[in-house]
């Protein structure tokens, strides 16, 4: 059966607000159920079809406060949702640093003890620029696989797509404030981090990148939002554009 108008503003609700799609569906498909059962009530009860419908819409409750229940049980269902702000201000600063070197200590811990890399030859400066190739490699990696998987993981927490542009642009401020180097010719490898930054092509690498991600998510939301409008019709599609 069609779903009914009131589940379907609940779902553009979720939708503008920036909720995930299985989650959203999850929550309409139980509404619609819940309202189909307080419909065919109200018919046993005697009112006829329009009214069983008015009666059941009037039972289930008004969509924005059920679209406001529906995000505050999802804040309320991760420790990233309880916390949002404490999240914000820590992942991005821990989480690329750690990806990093998840992926390099095992190699330079090899490294140490097989030496397969000649890293300290004087002699071999293919090897050295190889290894600074491939550090900067794991750098820019970990730094854009960093705001893609917190931005998922916010996206499905249910804050909002105003908390995943928050953690994008929080994720580049702390890319930002991270000092790589890698050099082939002194041969060594440093990070730290370093506030105000230099703008130059790294910095213009790390607001390229970051941007793109937002972006991305950006589109997601908007699409997600204006799939909801069109069986809602003119009234929503104008509260949408405002």
């Amino acid at each position: 059966m069609p779903e009914p108008t009131c589940c379907a503003e609940v779902r553009w609700r979720l939708a503008r607000y920036g909720i995930g799609p299985e989650r959203i569906d999850r929550v309409v498909s139980e509404l619609s159920e819940h309202w189909e059962d307080l419909r065919v009530a109200a018919i046993e009860n005697g009112l006829g079809p329009s009214a069983a419908a008015a009666e059941a819409n009037t039972r289930l409750g008004d969509p924005a406060w059920l679209a406001d229940e529906s995000i505050r049980g999802f804040r309320q269902s991760s420790r990233l949702g309880r916390h949002p702000v404490l999240a914000l201000c820590v992942l991005p600063f821990l989480l690329s640093p750690l990806l990093m070197s998840v992926v390099v200590m095992p190699l330079w811990w090899l490294d140490s003890f097989i030496h397969f890399t000649h890293w300290g030859s004087t002699d071999d400066r293919r090897n050295a620029r190889l290894i600074v190739a491939g550090m900067w490699v794991a750098h820019y990696a970990a730094m854009v696989f960093a705001p893609a998987f917190l931005g998922s993981v916010v996206w499905r927490a249910g804050l909002g797509i105003r908390w995943v542009c928050a953690m994008c642009a929080w994720c580049a401020f702390a890319a930002l404030a991270r000092v790589f180097e890698a050099d082939a010719i002194d041969r060594k490898i440093s990070m730290a981090f370093s506030f105000p930054w230099r703008l130059n092509a790294h910095t213009a690498a790390i607001l390229f990148l970051h941007g793109l991600i937002l972006a991305f998510f950006w589109a997601a939301s908007r699409k997600a939002t204006k799939k909801t409008i069109h069986p809602l019709g003119a009234d929503l599609l104008h509260e949408y554009e405002k």
